[in-house]
């Protein structure tokens, strides 16, 4: 169970902790950021990525209340301080500290000020964004000063955490020596082994049915049709129900100024995700119904697009 999910900006204040299903990737997420911690004196960066909704924010919250739990760290010096950015409201700063939590809200031009003041073991910009100027003016100072520190011995490891659904700069991750872990959206048999798991499937069933006393069968199947609209967004399923998840799909369809622009990687949105595939990665629609709701509105060029996207990729969709 997760508490302060509400303070860290990842919740509204109606949902201040949520029990948390650990997958796979969340293990090799902990385990990538295990290893990060160890490289206290040679790393002062890390970053963490993937497309939106998979959980990645949450897991690395998860990861330093529990190093701050263990953490035999003496003196007054924070553990970590959270930023969780917003280009349009406030922005939410949570100061972690052994047995203590301290939050506030700040503007950017306070977050530009405040940066030069933090002093913790970690640092974290939750919500980065390469295309806005002022986050990336908080990143890059706050990273030269971690490589000022670090030659002094007493730095800050600066991790970020950031949505994307197709776009990756791993090329400008290898030049600066920075360390990257991608999470990967959910599949069916994640999401079915879930809610297998009794406890985790109390605490989400009010977003996936009405209904209390199901059984397996039914579970399963409620699961499966879910999946056709949520697809690889762990969001989607177990944290809005069926009527929010709908209009948040179609918020997210208004928002799309070129649907061709979308496909071929111009532009990104909740609508696409990041996944595995045999060549390495690949991006596609995020759900069967988000698909055909771009076909229904898109013109026969577009739809072409979507075609050889699918065939390139070995898609059988």
């Amino acid at each position: 169970l997760l508490g302060g999910l509400d303070i860290t900006g990842l919740e509204s204040n109606e949902v201040p902790e949520r029990l948390l299903f650990f997958r796979e990737e969340a293990a090799g997420l902990w385990d990538a950021l295990d290893q990060f911690k160890l490289q206290y004196a040679s790393k002062c960066r890390f970053d963490v990525q993937g497309s939106p909704g998979v959980g990645k924010s949450t897991q690395v919250w998860a990861w330093l209340c529990y190093q701050n739990s263990i953490s035999t760290e003496a003196g007054d010096r924070a553990f970590a301080v959270w930023i969780h950015l917003s280009p349009n409201v406030l922005s939410k700063v949570s100061i972690l500290r052994k047995g203590s939590i301290y939050y506030t809200a700040m503007s950017n031009n306070q977050l530009v000020m405040f940066i030069k003041l933090i002093d913790a073991r970690f640092v974290v910009l939750d919500g980065y964004c390469y295309d806005n100027a002022i986050f990336h003016q908080i990143f890059h100072q706050k990273l030269s000063e971690a490589e000022n520190l670090k030659r002094l011995g007493s730095m800050s490891q600066l991790m970020t955490v950031r949505s994307m659904s197709v776009k990756l700069r791993l090329q400008e991750n290898k030049i600066n020596g920075i360390e990257w872990f991608e999470v990967f959206p959910w599949s069916l048999e994640q999401y079915l082994a879930a809610v297998f798991d009794r406890e985790f499937l109390k605490s989400v069933l009010s977003k996936l049915s009405s209904q209390t006393n199901l059984s397996k069968a039914q579970v399963i199947d409620i699961v499966k049709k879910k999946y056709h609209y949520a697809g690889g967004s762990a969001r989607w399923m177990f944290s809005l129900s069926q009527e929010e998840l709908l209009a948040n799909i179609y918020w997210h369809l208004a928002a799309v100024p070129n649907v061709k622009h979308l496909l071929n990687g111009a532009s990104s949105n909740h609508l696409m995700v990041r996944y595995k595939s045999r060549n390495g990665f690949a991006a596609f629609i995020i759900s069967k119904f988000v698909l055909s709701l771009l076909l229904s509105a898109c013109r026969r060029s577009v739809f072409k697009v979507m075609y050889d996207m699918a065939l390139h990729q070995v898609n059988p969709s």
